[in-house]
């Protein structure tokens, strides 16, 4: 049965990487002939190659996990908490979206029901599994779960999730610089537009880069890093939820009409709700496992004494 799920996961995540091929091939027919709709500067080929990698990654992760490789199983749980938060904050959505439209019929909430709980499956569900799952002891020893030296890795499952889904997030900071930016995100009761939001994404590229390199090889100065911009990105997160208003958000998205407006604002308070329990839950977390990189700081120590 484990070899069987171990399939059945490779082959779901190559042919989910292949549908989505499908979707955006079939897409492009129509999307050229309203080309002209799209803002100045972005066309199908850009945004082809935004979504390509991430193709990529699902088909060669389920390759890998056919495979049993163990950086596959890695970045499977990776794939699984971003899934997690997609479909959080789309049931969320969807369900707004319900709440607000004006036909209230019982086909509209079945239709709506139905559509909800194959998310949750989808997009919840099943990665839950997978979190569960691979993280199995047995599971971890079909994939080879040793460090080169042939010793069990002591960096905790959640650490190795967050230092990666941080390098991951280092590259598609660098994303939003290649297009026209036609919009501007909260920050501290202010709006950042232009080249000062083009900076701030830059910015946090790097920052995510040496936190995931350092959280990774479980570093103390990493691990304080974390801590500090997580205070930090948790209190910008706080003061956005409590800013966030009606003019805030024609500010940041100006070719919203006010009636598109006034259906979106409960859909960002959530998902600013959500912005704000992501960091609170990932500082929480580094804080509880203080001691975990306090024995990988002891343990580079004695590295370095054994050379002196």
């Amino acid at each position: 049965m484990r070899k069987f799920l171990i399939l059945a996961t490779g082959i779901y995540l190559i042919l989910a990487g292949l549908f989505i091929t499908f979707l955006a091939v079939a897409m492009i027919p129509a999307a050229l002939k309203s080309s002209a709709a799209l803002p100045a500067g972005v066309n199908m080929g850009r945004i082809m190659a935004t979504y390509s990698p991430f193709i990529l990654w699902l088909v060669v992760s389920g390759i890998g996990i056919i495979l049993k490789k163990n950086w596959a199983r890695y970045s499977l749980f990776i794939l699984s908490v971003i899934s997690i938060i997609m479909g959080i904050i789309l049931i969320f959505a969807f369900l707004g979206k319900m709440y607000t439209t004006a036909d209230k019929s019982i086909s509209v909430f079945i239709s709506g029901s139905l559509f909800s709980l194959m998310a949750a499956f989808i997009f919840i569900g099943l990665p839950v599994f997978f979190l569960a799952f691979f993280n199995k002891g047995d599971v971890k020893e079909v994939f080879g779960s040793k460090d080169p030296a042939g010793n069990k890795i002591e960096r905790p499952l959640g650490v190795t999730v967050i230092s990666v889904i941080s390098i991951i997030s280092a590259a598609f900071s660098v994303t939003p610089v290649l297009y026209p930016l036609g919009y501007a995100i909260p920050f501290f009761n202010m709006l950042l537009s232009g080249n000062a939001l083009r900076f701030y994404f830059l910015l946090n590229g790097l920052i995510y880069l040496y936190l995931g390199v350092n959280l990774f090889k479980m570093r103390m100065r990493g691990w304080w890093t974390a801590v500090l911009y997580y205070i930090f990105n948790t209190a910008a997160q706080l003061v956005n939820l409590l800013t966030l208003s009606q003019e805030t958000l024609r500010q940041m998205m100006p070719d919203l009409t006010p009636q598109q407006s006034q259906i979106s604002l409960p859909v960002y308070r959530i998902s600013a709700s959500i912005s704000l329990l992501i960091p609170l839950a990932i500082l929480i977390y580094l804080i509880l496992k203080k001691k975990s990189f306090e024995k990988g700081g002891n343990r580079d120590r004695d590295k370095e004494d054994s050379f002196t």
